[in-house]
């Protein structure tokens, strides 16, 4: 079942809605959606459409060429190449694979010269060409995939950095590439009880030419005042914002399944929500989320108040073909059900998979995991083929 809300008709079928299914509370429209045009309601509890299996095809792993410390980010290029970024204290680069998983080289290094990095963020690959962004230096730079070579770098600026105060002040965190001239930048700042994630788009020299697209939140802070420490709220939610391949933003904050479309204008269009309820959160596990000892997060969490449930879900991904994929909360602590929707949120398929694998990114029906041996702390990445059938 699937229902359209327009924006006159939205409280009263909502209710509707809900009585008909006979929904407990917890299933009631977040606050966020209430009122929203051209809403779409998916069925609580309905089943994909097809059904989702990985089968893997593809594991890379330590070689005399490359130990992985930590694999942060994957981006593959038309020819089916891999790029691994390597993220281990002391050694920030980029790993180059093969379709096959043979090494083929390794791109920069720890250091703050030309073609080197403190951090990687993202990657992205467009028009031939590997996107960097590094927010310690301040800069983009494009890397030529033909030689791996360095063409570019671009010098950012944060936003908001002229006599804004210093939590005001936004950093560059991440990019999509609309064109060879034309990118939406993504800044986080950082306020005493929450950090924002703004979008703006960007031309190629690092130019501000638009309005903010969107703010959305990123994720409330826990502040110890003993310790003057904040922790990001793990329970709360996550922000998430992506641009489509049909040139949309995609915005979703995790503690609801409630996803928003923009134009690249910011400009809202529509919106569609799963009814879900969010797994049961115990009072130890919560205290003991960072581990047993640790006293400052402890201390923030009962400070701010203990919450009875989690996120809906935890992390999100967009694939190139536009669909949208969630890691949902499950009441198994070992396990996230990670499910699949098109762009109008009709449900595809879903799996569980274990919470120590992460998902990079899905390209051309494959989809690439980061995982970790429990025994070993190795970090492998395994590429699977997808199949909704």
């Amino acid at each position: 079942m699937v229902i359209r809300l327009s924006f006159i008709f939205t409280s009263v079928l909502v209710l509707l809605f809900f009585s008909a299914c006979s929904a407990p509370d917890e299933y009631e429209l977040p606050e966020a959606a209430i009122g929203l045009d051209h809403l779409t309601i998916h069925e609580y509890g309905a089943e994909p459409v097809s059904n989702l299996s990985l089968t893997p095809v593809l594991t890379i792993s330590d070689s005399d060429d490359v130990i992985f410390g930590h694999i942060s980010t994957v981006a593959i290029d038309e020819s089916g190449r891999i790029y691994i970024t390597e993220s281990s204290r002391g050694n920030t680069s980029i790993n180059v694979f093969d379709s096959d998983g043979s090494y083929i080289t390794t791109i920069g290094r720890q250091g703050a010269g030309p073609g080197e990095f403190r951090s990687i963020w993202n990657l992205r690959i467009a028009n031939n060409k590997l996107y960097t962004i590094d927010a310690a230096l301040l800069r983009i730079q494009v890397f030529e995939l033909d030689n791996f070579t360095l063409q570019k770098e671009i010098a950012l600026e944060p936003i908001g950095s002229g006599d804004a105060e210093p939590d005001e002040v936004g950093m560059p965190m991440d990019l999509h590439v609309l064109n060879d001239d034309l990118f939406v930048m993504t800044y986080m700042s950082g306020l005493s009880e929450q950090t924002t994630h703004s979008l703006y788009q960007m031309n190629a020299d690092g130019n501000i030419v638009s309005d903010r697209l969107l703010s959305i939140l990123h994720t409330d802070l826990l502040p110890d005042q003993e310790s003057g420490i904040f922790f990001n709220d793990p329970f709360s939610g996550l922000g998430w914002a992506f641009v489509s391949a049909e040139q949309e933003l995609i915005a979703s904050y995790s503690q609801d399944m409630l996803f928003k479309v923009y134009d690249l204008g910011g400009n809202y269009k529509r919106a569609f929500y799963h009814p879900y309820t969010n797994s049961p959160l115990s009072r130890r596990d919560a205290l003991n989320h960072l581990g047993e000892d640790n006293e400052n997060f402890q201390r923030a969490l009962r400070n701010n108040g203990i919450p009875d449930r989690w996120m809906a879900y935890y992390s999100m991904r967009l694939d190139d073909e536009n669909r949208i994929w969630i890691s949902a909360v499950t009441d198994n602590k070992d396990i996230y059900e990670w499910r699949v929707m098109d762009r109008e949120g009709k449900l595809l398929g879903k799996k569980e998979m274990p919470r120590s694998a992460h998902i990079r990114t899905i390209h051309q029906n494959h989809l690439y995991m980061a995982e970790i041996d429990e025994d070993t702390d190795a970090w492998t990445l395994v590429k699977y083929r997808v199949d909704l059938m």
